[in-house]
């Protein structure tokens, strides 16, 4: 591709996202007039009033941390401020109404041939969500079921309905 010099108006060639002066020395010159008006190691003094700050801003982030979580709606369970409820059909017909996917699949992973616990839920939650993106058509390789389990109907949030 062939580009001008801003600085010389020279020409030159190069890859279109490639280098935008001629030469190293226009380079410098172009890099002088944007840096111009900014103070040397600025970013280093910001960084340095950070670090300076950093106790105080642990204390903060400990106090909020213990205040989020004495609200049960921030702990895990059904009571999660994100929980939804799910309607989940079984291999062998039955409907399971499920409030918080994520927390159910940690106990009842076993029923999909997993692990009970985190990365077994994972897995679960994994498989019905591509279920759930095949029914709202935005994957490719659409799946109608995981492990033989479909997905019968779902709910924003549990406190909505």
């Amino acid at each position: 591709m062939r580009k001008e010099c801003p600085i010389c108006g020279k020409g030159f060639d190069a890859p279109p996202s490639g280098a935008r002066t001629c030469s190293r020395e226009c380079a410098c010159k172009l890099k002088s007039r944007s840096h111009t008006g900014v103070p040397k190691g600025s970013w280093n003094q910001d960084r340095a009033a950070v670090e300076r700050n950093l106790p105080g801003l642990r204390r903060h982030a400990a106090m909020n941390r213990d205040r989020i979580m004495t609200d049960p709606r921030n702990r895990r369970g059904p009571q999660h401020h994100t929980s939804a409820l799910w309607v989940l059909r079984d291999p062998a017909g039955a409907e399971w109404r499920v409030n918080n996917l994520k927390d159910w699949a940690r106990t009842h992973a076993h029923l999909f041939g997993q692990e009970d616990g985190e990365p077994g839920a994972v897995r679960v939650c994994s498989g019905i969500q591509q279920v759930k993106q095949s029914m709202l058509g935005r994957r490719r390789n659409a799946v109608a079921s995981y492990k033989g389990w479909t997905l019968v109907s779902w709910s924003g949030r549990a406190d909505q309905s």
